[in-house]
């Protein structure tokens, strides 16, 4: 396994939880502003608007 793997390797833990963080923390903030939302419906739409990001940001690098 290369350097750059290795090191990815070591990182996926702390990736995979800042991602559920940012996840979390605009569930929480949708909520403030919209009380009555449907979670579901909500959680779809952060979702896809992570991915989105995150597909940009492939472009970019």
């Amino acid at each position: 396994m290369d350097m750059e793997h290795k090191e990815i390797e070591s990182l996926k833990n702390e990736i995979k939880k800042e991602l559920k963080l940012i996840y979390e923390a605009n569930m929480k903030a949708s909520g403030w502003d919209i009380p009555e939302r449907d979670d579901k419906e909500m959680s779809k739409l952060i979702l896809e608007t992570m991915q989105n990001a995150l597909n940009e940001l492939k472009k970019e690098v």
